[in-house]
Formats: C-alpha cells, structure tokens, sequence
C-alpha cells in the first residue's frame, strides 16, 4: 500500500505533472499564509515565538547596523531576542559568519516580502534540482520530502536551501564538471553536511572541483573578513562554545534532531557516551562513501554520500533531511528497477520517520498546547538518526547484491 501510493507517478507523464503541481501548490499556499503573517503582526513584547526567519532577518538587520558580532553571543542574542518577543523561545546562532552575508539582503526588503523571496527561491531550486536528478522518480521524493519541504516553509528554514546545493553539486559531479565545486563551497554555510562530499572528491580524485570548492570557501572566509570585520571571528568561536555546551546539557529539543547522539540523549546516555558512538557511527558513514565510491556507478555513490552526509555531525535537524532527497533521487532510479517491494516498503517507511518524526511530535505538541517539559513519559524520543543510519545500511546492501564482488566502478 505504502510503495502504491509513492510511486503513485510512476505510470504516467500527466500524473507526475499533476503530482508535482499538486505538491508545490499546497507549499505556495503555505508560504504565503506564513508570508501574510509576518508582515501582519506587529511585533511586540509576548507578541509570539520566534521563528527560523525571524533569526535570519534578525541577524540581517543586525549587519546593516553594524551589530553582527552580536548576534553570535548567546547571552547578547538572547537579550535582543526578549526585547521583541517578550520571555518565549530563544533561537541561537549557530552558523559561520557567511550566513550573515547571506540573510544581510532579506533585511533591505520588507520582512513578509524577504520571506517570500528567500522560501519561494530556495524550493524552486531545490524541486528543480530534484527533477534533473530523479527523472520519473521525482514524484516519489517529493512525496517522501513532503514534511521535511513543508518544516522549511513553515519556520523559514535554509533546509530546501541546502537541498539544493547539495543537489546541484551532484549535478556537477554526474557530469564531471569542475562547477560543482562552487555550490559544494558554498555549504561552507552548514559545512557539517559537506565533509562527506569533500571525502568522495578526494577518493575519485575530483580535483578540479576540490579546487573550485577550496577557492569559494577561502573567498567566503575573505569576504566575512572584509565586510564584518576581524572581530566576527572571536565572536563565532563564543558562539560555538555556547551551542557545545547547550548539546551537552540537553538544551535544544532533541526530538527534533536526527542525529544518534540526539537518539542516544533521549535514551538515558550521557553526553561524553552518546558523542562517542556518534563518532562511530560518522567514520561508518565516511568508510560507506568509500566503499560506494570504489565498488559502485558515480550516481550510485554521490547518492549513498547525500545520505551518509546527515551521519556526521550530532547537530542536525528535520528540516536538514533534505539532503536526503537529494540521495533518494539519485538512487530510487535504480532502486524502483529491482522490483522487490518489500525492500521498498521499509526504505520508504523509513524516510518518513526520518524525514517527519520529529515535525509529527512538534505538531501534536503544538495544537495540544502541550511544553516538551510537560510530555508524558518526559523528554520525547529522537528516533530519525537510526532510521537515517537503517536508510544507509540498506541501499549499500541493495547495491552490494546488485554488483559483482568483482566489479570496481571508477
């Protein structure tokens, strides 16, 4: 039942049309309630919670009027932060200064008009890019990336973002170009989601394209310096040893996150245990993409590298599972070729709980008015990262039994 209905585009050209429209409609129409809101309601103390954009254009404010070291101490964030919103949630700055530049833009337009630009932009891009990679399989991802599409629009998340120049440096790398350097640079912006990437270009020995990549990011690294100042750079580092120290004491919604350390959190484990087997469990990953990358076709390892992407680091979140589509677009092709089912049931049941487990959670929480604190049975369980690690397992099984023990791909 569950394989019928994702791959529900499969059998004709007017229904993957029809899916496709039907998927970013009902996003659109999202965007632009949540754009209306923003530019509607006054912010004012107690007003309402911060969301993801209200940090981006917070932060892009805060460059113009020469603020933006601020915004990478917690304690003078948090301070800027109940000046609007009163004493309700409280968003760290978590990214590396070239995320500044980035959101400086959105805060010269209106804020309900930078919403739009920057949500409407970010999804074209990333369905677009999704649609190159998968071909007639699209729908199937789309399908699949519905809650993890539809967590971005609704907070104003870079998720989709990402998705799509992680999408676009698989482009690049499909094709041997030396292009694909430059969007994989530019993930110097979540740089955690890149490290398995910069792995599969030093083991195909992608060197034109590791040399485009390392350019952007010591451009970027320039540029920051430049336009924000030497002093942006201590700040991050404070800001960096503030988010640490918030993972080790428990203090972002771990339920949300799709990490094992966050899985290990939830269960009991404490932090110096859970970032241990989170370690492990990066170097099985980054050891996959090795072995993808000399045993398998180039799409076939890129697609196991976008997965094994989102095993690296124990900061990660629902949103991020983005990425996860790009991988899924580069091996449902061939996946939905084997013709086993079952294997296609639990893959596609399996990006559900990773992609949407912890929105579902925030969802029910939120129209039962209900705090984390107050759940019953306590803390809510992370379950994305063993289903992210499960997804990873089992195409590199699938793919193992489908090539020769003697074949090696290069």
């Amino acid at each position: 039942m569950l394989t019928q209905i994702i791959e529900v585009g499969q059998s004709s050209r007017a229904k993957r049309i029809g899916y496709t429209t039907l998927v970013l409609f009902c996003l659109l129409v999202i965007a632009l309630f949540t754009g209306l809101r923003l530019a509607l309601i006054d912010i004012a103390p107690t007003a309402r919670w911060m969301t993801d954009f209200d940090a981006f254009y917070l932060v892009g404010k805060m460059v113009w009027q020469g603020a933006a070291t601020q915004a990478h101490y917690p304690e003078a964030m948090a301070a800027i932060q109940r000046g609007m919103t009163g004493e309700h949630n409280y968003l760290t700055w978590n990214y590396l200064p070239q995320f500044d530049l980035v959101v400086a833009p959105l805060a010269l337009l209106p804020v309900g008009v930078a919403y739009g630009v920057f949500i409407t932009s970010s999804l074209f891009a990333y369905v677009a890019t999704l649609q190159r990679l998968a071909g007639t399989a699209c729908v199937s991802v789309l399908l699949l990336m519905y809650l993890p599409m539809l967590g971005s629009v609704i907070v104003g998340q870079n998720g989709l973002l990402c998705g799509a120049l992680t999408g676009l440096a698989c482009l690049g790398f499909l094709r041997g170009k030396a292009w694909a350097g430059f969007p994989l640079g530019l993930m110097i912006i979540k740089p955690h989601f890149a490290v398995a990437f910069a792995l599969y270009t030093l083991v195909n020995r992608q060197w034109a394209a590791m040399l485009v990549a390392t350019a952007t990011v010591l451009a970027s690294f320039l540029l920051v310096t430049l336009v924000l100042g030497f002093e942006i750079w201590p700040a991050f580092f404070a800001g960096t040893k503030g988010t640490t120290e918030f993972l080790q004491h428990g203090d972002f919604p771990f339920f949300r996150m799709t990490s094992i350390y966050a899985t290990l959190r939830t269960f009991g484990l404490s932090a110096d245990a859970a970032l241990g087997a989170q370690i492990m469990v990066a170097v099985a990953a980054l050891a996959g993409v090795v072995f993808a990358s000399l045993r398998f076709t180039r799409r076939q390892a890129l697609g196991i590298t976008a997965i094994a992407s989102l095993l690296i680091s124990p900061y990660a979140y629902d949103y991020d599972t983005a990425i996860l589509g790009v991988g899924l677009a580069l091996l449902l092709p061939d996946i939905m070729q084997q013709h086993r089912v079952g294997e296609r049931t639990l893959l596609y049941a399996l990006t559900l709980v990773g992609g949407s487990y912890g929105l579902a959670r925030a969802a029910r929480f939120s129209m039962l008015n209900v705090t984390i604190d107050k759940a019953a049975g306590g803390v809510p369980l992370s379950l994305a990262g063993p289903a992210l690690l499960a997804i990873l397992a089992i195409v590199l099984w699938i793919f193992t039994r489908k090539t020769s023990p003697l074949t090696i791909v290069r």
